[in-house]
């Protein structure tokens, strides 16, 4: 007979392996939508002849779809993957986390300077291949190296995000991450209104 533990592991490794097909659906609908653009762009002949797909997924906008699908997937994990004494568990996420992204994007870096920058004559500055390595390029007003690692770039400030309200004591707490967030979205878009109408009075007393 199964105790407790075992049952609770079961079902645990139950949803962690629904939560992989789910990351399967999201490479694919991702994939899908790069190689069609890329397939249709060759020539005539591949236009009209992969025009079907690459106009299906454009319509559901399946590279959309697959992005927040994984950082849906991500929100999920992280959160899970966050526990126990906030130093130790601290100190445990940003390990990992270091070594679940950064080795696999050094070794990315090299391929993207020579694939988008050096075989298109594109002039490559130390900034850009320094800053690069970060993983933050926007935090130093840096181009990309490659434009795709954004979602990287946004994965990275959601496990900051994360860590911090881990150590508040709140990234468990989904009342007051509910109250957080409907905030942050009442302030945006207040900030939003404001500053349109300041930019409309302006328009108009500048008008002859």
């Amino acid at each position: 007979m199964l105790s407790d533990m075992s049952v609770e592991k079961i079902r645990l490794d139950s949803r962690l392996s629904h939560i992989d097909s789910l990351r399967g659906i999201a490479v694919i609908l991702v994939v899908w939508m790069h190689v069609a653009e890329v397939f249709v762009g060759l020539s005539p002949q591949t236009r009209e002849s992969g025009g079907f797909l690459y106009d299906m997924a454009r319509t559901v906008d399946f590279g959309r779809i697959g992005v927040v699908l994984f950082f849906s997937i991500s929100g999920f994990v992280i959160c899970k993957s966050l526990s126990g004494n906030v130093i130790k568990g601290g100190m445990n996420f940003l390990i990992r986390r270091f070594f679940r992204l950064f080795p696999a994007y050094w070794l990315s870096v090299p391929l993207g300077l020579v694939s988008v920058w050096w075989l298109f004559d594109k002039p490559i500055s130390a900034k850009v291949a320094l800053v690069g390595l970060t993983m933050t390029p926007s935090l130093f007003d840096t181009v990309p190296i490659m434009g795709h690692y954004w979602t990287l770039e946004t994965e990275l400030v959601f496990y900051v995000l994360c860590l911090a309200l881990f150590i508040l004591g709140i990234l468990n707490r989904p009342q007051v991450l509910f109250f957080i967030s409907l905030t942050c979205v009442v302030l945006s878009r207040f900030a939003y209104l404001i500053l349109y109408m300041i930019n409309y009075v302006f328009s108009f007393l500048s008008k002859p």
